[in-house]
């Protein structure tokens, strides 16, 4: 009984696809659970998600410091040209026009990237396993669909 659970929970992180199975497969021997398995998993891809922001804002930050760096040089070397130059678009700027309304103000279906995924995965489950688990999705908190 033991091994069977141990199986599905071994089978429910593989079909998941993560580049962090191997850390959640560690968790599950470490603790026996499946959901602190999926938890570890779920934390390492939010700290992925979290480095990659940061790591993005630094560079953006990064190319506007280079940028305003290389005007302030321009105008002192160009000296009163400078203004004639100004008047004229800046092609490397990004054109006016109806920025994107942040994530958490568009409606769901509309939202480009969502933090979560949604995964389907079929599990085949002998008919006296079937009650362990329904009662184990349940627990954990996941949806599912008996076909």
């Amino acid at each position: 009984m033991l091994f069977g659970r141990l199986e599905i929970s071994i089978s429910t992180i593989k079909a998941m696809n993560s580049e962090f199975e191997a850390d959640a497969l560690q968790a599950l021997k470490e603790t026996g659970s499946l959901q602190n398995a999926v938890a570890t998993m779920t934390e390492l891809q939010k700290q992925k998600e979290r480095f990659m922001e940061q790591a993005r804002r630094e560079a953006e930050r990064g190319l506007q410091e280079k940028d305003h760096s290389e005007k302030g040089r321009e105008e002192k070397a160009e000296g009163p040209q400078a203004e004639e130059k100004n008047a004229a678009p800046d092609p490397r700027e990004e054109p006016e026009g109806p920025a994107l309304a942040p994530a958490s103000e568009m409606p769901e279906a509309e939202v480009p990237f969502s933090p979560e995924r949604t995964l389907t995965v079929m599990v085949k489950v002998g008919e006296n396993d079937l009650g362990l688990l329904k009662d184990f999705l349940d627990t954990a908190g996941l949806e599912y669909e008996v076909m």
